[in-house]
């Protein structure tokens, strides 16, 4: 049981640790107290490879009707498909700023999905870049096979 009970700890010691630290970053957005879910949406991210840098920048781009805590485990979601970091951040903030709906926040994991699906080696990274677009164009549509 020593260690057993000793992995335990570590295990609490570094979720302790990145929950603090998404607090932090969150807390640097804005004078907005964030709340456990926000907070847990960042551990999330952070767990998922963005930094405190990247979790603050999201946080700081979710205004309503885009919800902390949502574009948090959107950004997540798109880093543990593999999508880099700064390219979830960027790819994230473009649907958010170019006034995209929230349904198009939420479906950005499903479409890289699909791009990784349609595309025939292509990367989450790859796919991701397929749909970044300037504000105002059409997104692509996934190739058919």
């Amino acid at each position: 049981y020593g260690d057993v009970g000793k992995g335990s700890a570590q295990a609490l010691r570094a979720l302790s640790a990145q929950l603090d630290a998404a607090a932090a970053a969150l807390q640097q957005a804005g004078p907005t107290r964030p709340d456990t879910n926000a907070i847990a949406a960042g551990a999330f991210a952070l767990n998922a490879g963005l930094s405190e840098r990247h979790v603050t920048a999201l946080a700081q781009v979710s205004r309503p009707p885009y919800g902390v805590t949502t574009t948090l485990r959107v950004a997540s979601t798109l880093a543990a498909m593999g999508v880099p970091a700064a390219q979830t951040v960027e790819l994230v903030t473009q649907v958010i700023e170019s006034g995209g709906s929230t349904n198009e926040v939420l479906g950005l994991p499903a479409e890289v999905m699909a791009g990784v699906s349609h595309g025939r080696g292509v990367t989450p990274a790859q796919a991701a870049a397929g749909l970044a677009r300037a504000p105002g164009q059409q997104k692509p549509k996934p190739p058919h096979p």
